[in-house]
């Protein structure tokens, strides 16, 4: 555990590849002494596969996160936050490597298990809905786009203070949709 928390603190810190290197230390290890289902496995192919993803590898990103759902699919319930956050990330590759459909695949059993164990209007709701109305976009799907942006900007309306920076973000992104919508009014 302890080569892994170097490996988040040097991504922290920006550094990637260090990040990598100790995460890889912390997997060689793990995969001598756990069981191939432990919980530490599926976090260390988690952080692994997202460094990777800060490298801009995507395919070994999405590698290691395939291999962090199967141990998360294998030991936590369906709703767990976790899976959700797994399917999160690896629609979040998907994207990365422009397979939108899939992308949107995955974030939509993300959006599936938060919708049963958080309220309507926790912020990763809106990071949920974000995620969906984006990839949408990438797909020219604009009015679903703006249909999910606008529930991320009810959400943060009742969650953030106006002049918060993610709400300027989400004001951009709904002024964008109605123009690629060629609403420019």
């Amino acid at each position: 555990i302890t080569y892994n928390n170097i490996g988040v603190a040097y991504g922290e810190l920006g550094e990637y590849e260090k990040e990598l290197n100790y995460c890889q230390k912390a997997l060689k290890i793990q995969e001598k002494v756990l069981p191939c289902t432990h919980p530490n496995l599926a976090i260390t192919y988690n952080n692994i596969g997202l460094t990777y993803g800060k490298l801009g590898e995507y395919e070994k990103e999405l590698e290691y996160l395939q291999k962090s759902l199967e141990i998360r699919g294998e030991i936590l319930p369906c709703t767990h936050p976790d899976m959700a956050t797994t399917y999160n990330n690896i629609g979040y590759a998907y994207g990365e490597l422009g397979e939108y459909k899939k992308e949107l695949e995955y974030l939509q059993r993300a959006l599936e298990i938060r919708e049963k164990i958080l309220p309507c209007t926790h912020p990763d709701m809106a990071t949920t809905y974000n995620n969906i109305g984006l990839t949408y976009g990438e797909i020219g799907e604009h009015e679903k786009k703006l249909e999910y942006l606008q529930k991320v900007l009810k959400i943060r309306e009742a969650n953030l203070p106006p002049t918060h920076p993610d709400m300027a973000t989400t004001y951009n992104n709904i002024g964008f949709t109605y123009g690629e919508l060629g609403e420019y009014e």
